[in-house]
């Protein structure tokens, strides 16, 4: 974590403003709040003392992060849903096909590394500054998670299924 800023110069300047230009461009007086350094049990201790008449909200959270995910990104998440799936059944099929082998020299550990590290490097940034460019590089790297499964996905069924012995 990175060490804590010094923000006194900021609370400095926030004191002495005493007014504050309103939509019409007028200057009205203001008194804004001011600050306490305090601990998170301090905060909530003199939050509790107040009796602050807060709302109670029950139920299910909701899911915070679906913003980010707007329908123009409707094809990277498809790709990136489909990775997930595709991703396993490659491991899960590399790994049957090294047993049937009874060995593991060529496991694909490279690949489906590099496949897992693209799948998962998009996470924060969706259509942020210059967002076309950021949500196609990320787009691309789902595509890329994507392919590598299938291809070792396929390569791996067609070995197990070559091994199988027929008359």
């Amino acid at each position: 974590m990175s060490p804590a800023k010094d923000y006194s110069q900021l609370i400095k300047q926030w004191e002495k403003i005493d007014e504050l230009q309103n939509a019409k461009g007028e200057y009205v007086p203001v008194k804004l709040p001011g600050f306490e350094i305090a601990s998170t049990p301090e905060f909530f201790e003199s939050l509790a003392a107040e009796n602050p008449n807060l709302i109670n909200i029950r139920g299910e959270r909701p899911a915070v992060w679906l913003y980010i995910h707007g329908p123009s990104h409707q094809k990277a998440i498809k790709t990136s849903r489909e990775g997930d799936i595709l991703l396993t059944q490659a491991e899960k099929f590399a790994t049957a096909n090294a047993l049937v082998k009874g060995t593991f020299v060529n496991y694909p550990e490279t690949e489906l590394r590099n496949a897992w590290e693209a799948k998962i490097y998009p996470d924060h940034g969706w259509g942020g500054k210059h967002g076309d460019i950021t949500d196609a590089y990320f787009q691309s790297k789902y595509e890329f998670a994507k392919a590598e499964a299938e291809k070792i996905l396929e390569k791996n069924l067609n070995e197990i299924a070559s091994s199988v012995k027929t008359d």
